[in-house]
């Protein structure tokens, strides 16, 4: 899932592991990207990957039924 979210957002490795929980926009199919390339933020659009917002609501909601509270949204 991850391959497919760099793939997708056009996201950089270093920009994916400050993406938080939060930054997922589903409603808007967007992702808020904090400190980027430069220090700039950004919002990128999920648009390559129909398959990937479902994946990422499904994720989520595990994390949340193991009880899992970290607010990043890939974890080690």
């Amino acid at each position: 899932m991850i391959v497919r979210f760099l793939y997708s957002t056009g996201c950089r490795r270093g920009e994916l592991i400050n993406i938080l929980t939060k930054d997922v926009d589903f409603e808007k199919k967007n992702v808020f990207i904090r400190a980027g390339k430069g220090g700039k933020t950004r919002y990128t659009v999920i648009f390559k990957d129909k398959d990937l917002f479902h994946d990422l609501e499904e994720h989520i909601k595990e994390r949340k039924l193991k009880g899992i509270q970290e607010d990043h949204l890939f974890l080690n």
